[in-house]
């Protein structure tokens, strides 16, 4: 396996584990809110594009 396939397979494991455990702090955040179904899960998935938006501002990969 080459070096790139190594070093994607790593950056795609994390984005999976990293993907996981925000949704559950989202959900955490959003406990109180009274929401269910389709409405709970698009404000989690929105907070959740949201902070990802927001990370790669931070590390200079966006500027939106």
């Amino acid at each position: 396996m080459s070096k790139m396939n190594e070093i994607d397979e790593i950056a795609q494991y994390q984005a999976d584990v990293i993907l996981e455990t925000l949704k559950e702090q989202v959900e955490w955040a959003i406990a109180d809110y009274d929401l269910s179904g389709d409405d709970y899960y698009n404000l989690r998935d929105y907070i959740v594009y949201q902070t990802v938006i927001k990370l790669l501002g931070q590390v200079g990969i966006a500027s939106w």
